[in-house]
């Protein structure tokens, strides 16, 4: 009885005279305890397992050491209608060639003469422009594939039907020269 009134519970004895019902309440608590000491042990190997310092300084250099050595690797399309589109690729270490494609002809091909564009900008803006490294963006073309218009060292340009060539109609707004930044890069 006092076993009951200093617990507020009733227990009882077994053969030996001590009480079960607090053995198994002990011997509960242990385990949970020792499954806990030991998920914590099993489950912090897990945290430290996530690499090396050398590791990370390793993975930082696979940039640097495959620089300009994989190309036609991205292609950011630049939707002209429902289905097609034009994007710009890398195609060398400093070259790059723009595609006009039709995803639902499944086709594409070069949107221009990058060779004979590049003498026509050389011309229009005073300095060399290799082929290759065209300065283009916000390129516009007609319904029938020719391009006739485009964004080019913060100019806007236009084809001018009357001389076969190109000709500059202004300058590109700040809004439009942080987009051909960001889809030059």
């Amino acid at each position: 009885m006092e076993n009951k009134e200093m617990t507020g519970c009733s227990s009882s004895k077994n053969g030996n005279g001590k009480n079960t019902k607090n053995s198994v309440s002990v011997l509960l608590r242990r385990w949970r305890q020792l499954a806990s000491a030991l998920g914590v042990l099993l489950f912090s190997g897990f945290s430290f397992g996530q690499g090396t310092q050398e590791d990370y300084d390793r993975a930082d250099g696979l940039r640097d050491r495959f620089r300009n050595r994989v190309f036609r690797a991205e292609v950011i399309p630049h939707w002209i209608d429902g289905s097609r589109g034009w994007y710009r690729v890398q195609t060398g270490e400093k070259e790059f060639e723009f595609i006009l494609f039709d995803a639902g002809k499944g086709s594409r091909k070069r949107a221009f003469d990058h060779d004979a564009l590049a003498k026509a900008l050389s011309e229009l803006l005073g300095f060399s422009v290799e082929a290759g490294n065209l300065p283009l963006s916000a390129l516009r073309f007609e319904a029938d594939d020719r391009l006739i218009g485009f964004q080019a060292r913060g100019r806007v340009f236009e084809a001018d039907s009357s001389a076969a060539g190109w000709r500059q109609i202004g300058k590109a707004s700040a809004e439009r020269q942080s987009s051909r930044s960001r889809a030059s890069s």
